[in-house]
């Protein structure tokens, strides 16, 4: 089930500078970030390998889908920690439509995490941890 007023609200909870009623989008990327490095990093993807391995290693999905994907995995972790339940979880039109309300795209707004994702996936691909 979704509720995007429960999203909105989560989300600012954890992002929004209530002094000037503006997006903390620093906060909000180092936390994708730290999703992909302590989240990702310590989930089993199979054969012995991490779930941030696996994602680095596939290069048939985009660093944007990924990115995505964990800013998607994260919001629905903050909504099952605020409610207590895995009862809602949020979709990509209200985090398009989050992002949006405080003047930000989707490529302006993640640009700099996917980038850092995309090196990891460059010193995967070189042979070195990522």
């Amino acid at each position: 089930m979704t509720n995007q007023n429960l999203t909105f609200n989560t989300l600012d909870s954890y992002f929004l500078n209530t002094g000037s009623m503006k997006l903390n989008i620093g906060y909000l990327r180092d936390s994708i970030t730290a999703y992909f490095d302590v989240t990702e990093r310590n989930t089993n993807g199979g054969n012995g390998k991490s779930l941030l391995q696996i994602n680095l290693e596939n290069t048939r999905r985009s660093i944007k889908s990924l990115v995505w994907e964990a800013f998607q995995s994260m919001t629905n972790d903050y909504l099952e920690n605020e409610t207590g339940s895995q009862k809602y979880t949020c979709t990509s039109a209200q985090l398009k439509k989050y992002l949006d309300q405080y003047g930000f795209t989707l490529d302006e707004a993640l640009k700099p995490v996917m980038d850092e994702i995309s090196a990891w996936r460059e010193a995967v691909k070189n042979g070195e941890a990522a």
